[in-house]
């Protein structure tokens, strides 16, 4: 499983948003069988905050 691959960007997109901090307060991580985002597959979704 390559982790470039299942975990997400740090950085938010800030275009439309009125919160224009560049971070996310999170990690989010997408692991399934693939080891990519597959959706067509099920799948353990993990979000760790702050």
């Amino acid at each position: 499983m390559d982790p470039a691959r299942c975990i997400s960007r740090i950085n938010r997109d800030i275009r439309f948003s009125r919160n224009k901090s560049p971070y996310n307060l999170y990690m989010t991580a997408f692991f399934s069988p693939k080891g990519s985002k597959d959706k067509s597959l099920p799948a353990f979704f993990l979000r760790f905050g702050a």
